[in-house]
């Protein structure tokens, strides 16, 4: 019996979170796998040449990584403690 605070659906909306989390993974690692590993080894196969994948790549990852920092630094500095005075 549920006591008001909304303790017995925490667990089951945890377990949901976990399983949408794990079905994004399940369909963005595929593509992930062909950007960077597929495409470079067989360039002519999807009508672009090297050089273009090289500077696809290199943008591709530059924009991933100020997503990632641009989302997680503001995040981690609101959230994270101060360094405490050396003591001497």
């Amino acid at each position: 019996m549920a006591d008001g605070g909304g303790t017995t659906a925490e667990p089951a909306r945890g377990y949901r979170d976990t399983i949408v989390a794990a079905a994004c993974l399940g369909l963005v690692w595929p593509g992930d796998a062909l950007i960077y590993v597929v495409l470079p080894l067989y360039p002519s196969v999807f009508g672009v040449e090297i050089a273009t994948i090289g500077v696809l790549l290199s943008i591709l990852l530059w924009q991933t990584d100020m997503v990632v920092r641009g989302g997680s630094f503001p995040w981690l500095s609101a959230n994270t403690q101060r360094p405490a005075a050396a003591p001497f």
